[in-house]
């Protein structure tokens, strides 16, 4: 799984499960999934992309509405084209004993 983070995740970096950015969340649509789908997928639920990461098919996603990220994630869940959505958790390095 791969995540959007600013610097690579080693066994000290960690998540916050309470940590993550409030109006974003990260998508993985299945394979096959044509880039006109994935914009009108996004588009229904009144976000928009922000960035593919990488050459895959996960996606940066800023919510444009009220809706929270938890509500906006079961929202894309809901699409079979979906393989994915979670929190854009912020990364935190742990300190080194």
């Amino acid at each position: 799984m791969l995540f959007a983070c600013s610097r690579p995740l080693t066994s000290n970096n960690h998540p916050s499960k309470n940590e993550y950015v409030k109006d974003e969340v990260v998508v993985k649509f299945r394979e096959g999934v044509s880039a006109e789908k994935i914009k009108g997928i996004t588009a229904s639920l009144k976000c928009e992309i922000v960035r593919q990461i990488g050459a895959t098919k996960i996606f940066l996603i800023k919510i444009k509405t009220d809706a929270g990220v938890m509500e906006i994630i079961s929202k894309f869940k809901q699409f079979d084209e979906v393989e994915y959505a979670q929190p854009n958790y912020i990364y935190k390095p742990t300190e080194e004993k």
